[in-house]
């Protein structure tokens, strides 16, 4: 399963706008839960673009499936 970030990654290299809104610093990409239990002061990238992170995900399965097909492919004899 991708982790969390490498789903934000993926969102922020698939939509330009993602990038400008982390840039502009209208949405974080993470936040450390340590900031002594304080709420982030924007929304994270998960909680505003959530239906582009979960298009990243399907990307992400496709192109690990891809992967794997393609190497079982190379190593069969």
């Amino acid at each position: 399963m991708a982790s969390r970030t490498a789903l934000g990654k993926t969102a922020l290299g698939m939509y330009d706008y993602i990038q400008e809104a982390i840039d502009k610093g209208e949405c974080l990409l993470e936040w450390d839960e340590a900031h002594e239990g304080r709420p982030p002061p924007v929304p994270l990238l998960k909680d505003k673009f959530g239906g582009e992170r979960r298009k990243a995900k399907v990307r992400l399965v496709m192109l690990y499936k891809f992967n794997i097909n393609c190497f079982q492919a190379d190593t069969t004899p």
